[in-house]
C-alpha cells in the first residue's frame, strides 16, 4: 500500500502532494539504508483516508514529523512552510518554530536507528518465545540486556544517576503487555507504586506507548479497586497542568491509550496514564527523536516527583468524570495467573471444578494464600474485577441463620423486626441480573455451626437444585412472601484452615454439596522467587527462605502423630507488599514474630522443638 500511495502522490496535479510523495520515498530509502523495513506504519492509510493536508497538520501539531528529525527540505514542516496558504496559522507557526530550532539538518547529520533495531529484535524474540512455556532463554536475555543498555547509556538517562531502567516480559508467566520502565529511585523502585516512565507495548506488538504512568498495586491494597482508580485519576488531573510543555514534542495529556488487550493490567495502565505518545513498532523514530522525547519526559517527571500532586493547582476546566474513567475491568485466567504463584493448569482446574459444582472450598494450612487466591478465582469466574458482584462474610461460633438468611433483629425502638440476612440480600442482587455471575465467599467456613447457619439452604445450594423449580418456604417467611430459591448464576466459595485444632470436621451433609480442593505451600514456585527478587530481597535470603522452610515443612509433614501435611506453613508469611531494605532484618522479624509463635502452638507439649527450629531457621 505504501508504494501505491507514493506513486499516487507523485502523479498528482497538486504540487504539495508531489512534494509529499518525494519526501516519503526519500524517507523509505533512508530506512532501507539502515537495514530497517520500508514500511511507513499507518501513514499511507491515513493519507488516503484523511488527505495529505490533514495528515501533515496532525503530525506537525503532535510534534511527530514522521521523519525522525526535522529535515530542512523534505520534512512535513518544510512542506508546510513552502505552502503556508494551505494550512492553519497555528500549524505554520509550529512548523517554522521547529525548523528554526532544529539542530540536525539532513545535509550534515546522518540518522541512526539503534534503539529501533534493538527494540525490534527484542519484540521479534519475545513474539516467538511467548507461545512456549515461560523461560528466559539466552537469546531473550541478551535482547533485554542490549535494549536496557542502550536506554541506560542514552544521554537523557545517563546524566540522571537516580534513574533505574527495568524491562519485564513477565514473572514466571509471559505478560501480555511487555514494558520498559524508567524509575527515579527517589520516587519508586517498583512499578507497583509511585510515578514512573514506561514504554508500554501492545499485546499484538503493533505499537509502543511512551508514557508517564502510575503504579496501582499499593494503592489497590490500601484503597481497594475503585478507590485506587479514583486516586490515580485525581493525581493525573492534578499533575497535567504542570507538564504542558510536553505537548510541544507530541505528547498527549490524557489516558487515551489502546494496548489491544483485555487484561486487567492493560486497563490499569490506561487508568494510570498521565501523558503519552504513540510509536508504531514498524515505523519507530530515529535515536535523536527518542532521546528528545526521553529528555523532555524525564524533565517533566523530575518536576512531578519534586512537587507532590497535592500541592499542584488543578485546572477547573480539567475536571474528570471518575465514573467515565473507571468501568468494570475485564479479568480472565491470564490475569489470575499474572497475580498468583499457581500454574495455569491449577487455576484452570480450580475454575472447571467450581463451574461444574457451583460450590467449592479451598482448604489448606495457614499462609498458603487462600483469601488472596479466592478473590482472584472469583474475578476470573465473573469475568471482571467487579466487587459489586462479590460478597464476603466470615463465619464464627456466634454466626447464625438469622445473620445469614433471615430472622428477627432489634429495630432500635425497643422491638424486633424481620430482616433479611447477608446471603438473602446477595441472592436478590444475583436474581435481578441473570446474565451476570455472582460469587459469595465464606471465610473460615468450618468455624460456624453449618447446619444451623444454612438451614434450608443445605438443600438449595446443590447444583441440581438451583432455580424456581426447587423453591421452598423459609422458616421466617410470612404468608405473602414468595418461596425462596437460589439462582443458577450464584456461586459459593468457602475457605477452610486445615491446621486449626479447635474446629470440628465439616458436616458430612454439607461436605457432599461442596467440591474440596487443597492448596499447598509454594516456596518452590518460580513465581515466588521472582516475586521476592522484584521486592529487592537478596539472593542469599531468597534461597534461605525457600530451602529452610522446605526443611521445616518436611518435618511438620512427617510428624503424623501431632501434625501432618495440613499443618505445613505457607509462603504468604514471606510475601512483602513493598521493597525490602534490609533482607536479614526482614527475615529475622518474620521468623521470630510469626513463624516461631506458630511453632510453639504446634508443638505446645514440646517447646524445645519449636525453639530448635527457630534457631535452625535463623542460623
Amino acid at each position: 500500500m505504501a508504494s501505491e500511495v507514493i506513486k499516487e502522490l507523485q502523479a498528482s496535479g497538486d504540487a504539495l502532494e508531489r512534494e509529499l510523495g518525494a519526501a516519503l520515498l526519500k524517507w523509505q530509502d533512508e530506512k532501507a539504508s539502515q537495514g530497517l523495513p520500508r514500511s511507513m506504519g499507518y501513514e499511507p492509510r491515513d493519507i488516503r483516508k484523511k488527505g495529505a493536508v490533514s495528515v501533515i497538520e496532525a503530525r506537525v501539531l503532535q510534534g511527530s514529523s514522521g521523519f525522525g528529525q526535522i529535515d530542512q527540505s523534505s520534512s512535513y514542516e518544510a512542506i508546510v512552510v513552502r505552502h503556508p496558504e494551505r494550512f492553519r496559522d497555528e500549524v505554520v507557526d509550529a512548523a517554522r518554530s521547529r525548523l528554526q530550532n532544529s539542530q540536525l539538518p539532513s545535509s550534515q547529520t546522518k540518522k541512526t536507528f539503534e534503539f529501533s533495531k534493538r527494540l525490534t529484535d527484542f519484540l521479534r524474540i519475545y513474539g516467538q518465545e511467548r507461545s512456549n512455556p515461560f523461560k528466559l532463554s539466552k537469546e531473550i536475555r541478551s535482547a533485554i540486556t542490549d535494549l536496557q543498555d542502550w536506554i541506560s547509556e542514552s544521554s537523557p538517562v545517563s546524566k540522571r544517576p537516580d534513574i533505574k531502567v527495568e524491562i519485564s516480559v513477565g514473572k514466571g508467566v509471559w505478560t501480555k503487555t511487555p514494558w520498559i520502565a524508567l524509575m527515579d529511585k527517589r520516587e519508586t523502585t517498583t512499578t507497583q507504586e509511585g510515578t514512573y516512565i514506561v514504554f508500554l507495548i501492545a499485546e499484538d506488538l503493533s505499537v509502543t506507548y511512551l508514557t508517564l504512568n502510575q503504579g496501582m498495586t499499593e494503592l489497590r491494597n490500601r484503597l481497594k479497586d475503585r478507590g485506587a482508580a479514583e486516586e490515580m485519576v485525581r493525581v493525573a488531573e492534578s499533575v497535567r497542568p504542570s507538564i504542558q510543555e510536553l505537548k510541544k514534542t507530541g505528547f498527549l495529556l490524557d489516558n487515551d491509550i489502546d494496548l489491544k488487550s483485555g487484561t486487567a493490567a492493560a486497563k490499569n495502565y490506561k487508568i494510570g496514564t498521565i501523558a503519552h505518545i504513540l510509536l508504531p513498532n514498524d515505523d519507530l523514530p530515529d535515536d535523536a527523536k527518542i532521546e528528545e522525547l526521553l529528555d523532555g519526559l524525564l524533565s517533566a517527571y523530575q518536576r512531578v516527583i519534586e512537587t507532590p500532586p497535592e500541592k499542584q493547582p488543578i485546572d477547573a476546566e480539567g475536571s474528570v468524570k471518575v465514573t467515565d474513567a473507571i468501568a468494570a475491568v475485564p479479568y480472565g485466567i491470564d490475569d489470575a495467573i499474572d497475580e498468583l504463584f499457581l500454574e495455569r493448569d491449577d487455576v484452570e482446574r480450580f475454575l472447571d471444578i467450581w463451574a461444574y459444582k457451583k460450590n467449592m472450598i479451598l482448604q489448606g494450612a495457614p499462609g498458603v494464600g487462600k483469601s488472596f487466591v479466592a478473590r482472584r478465582l472469583a474475578y476470573a469466574l465473573i469475568g471482571f474485577r467487579d466487587d459489586t458482584k462479590l460478597q464476603t462474610v466470615q463465619f464464627h461460633q456466634s454466626y447464625s441463620y438469622e445473620d445469614f438468611v433471615q430472622g428477627y433483629r432489634p429495630n432500635g425502638s425497643q422491638g424486633f423486626e424481620r430482616k433479611n440476612g447477608t446471603f438473602y440480600e446477595f441472592r436478590d442482587r444475583a436474581g435481578r441480573d441473570p446474565g451476570g455471575t455472582y460469587v459469595f465467599i465464606i471465610d473460615e467456613i468450618n468455624r460456624g455451626n453449618l447446619s444451623k447457619i444454612f438451614g434450608e439452604l443445605m438443600l438449595l445450594i446443590e447444583p441440581d437444585k438451583r432455580g424456581p423449580d426447587w423453591k421452598t418456604r423459609l422458616a421466617y417467611a410470612s404468608d405473602e412472601d414468595p418461596d425462596f430459591y437460589i439462582p443458577e448464576n450464584l456461586f459459593v466459595l468457602g475457605m477452610m484452615n486445615t491446621a486449626d485444632r479447635s474446629l470440628s470436621l465439616v458436616d458430612y451433609a454439607l461436605r457432599r454439596r461442596f467440591a474440596f480442593v487443597g492448596m499447598e505451600p509454594l516456596y518452590g514456585a518460580p513465581k515466588f522467587r521472582a516475586y521476592l527478587e522484584e521486592r529487592s530481597v537478596s539472593e542469599e535470603f531468597i534461597t534461605r527462605v525457600i530451602n529452610r522452610m522446605a526443611e521445616l515443612n518436611q518435618a511438620i509433614e512427617s510428624d503424623r502423630t501431632n501434625l501432618g501435611p495440613g499443618f505445613r506453613i505457607g509462603h504468604s508469611f514471606f510475601t512483602p507488599t513493598k521493597c525490602v531494605d534490609d533482607s536479614e532484618a526482614w527475615y529475622r522479624r518474620i521468623v521470630e514474630t510469626e513463624i516461631h509463635p506458630l511453632l510453639e502452638e504446634y508443638w505446645f507439649d514440646a517447646p524445645e522443638t519449636a525453639d530448635q527450629w527457630r534457631d535452625r531457621l535463623l542460623r
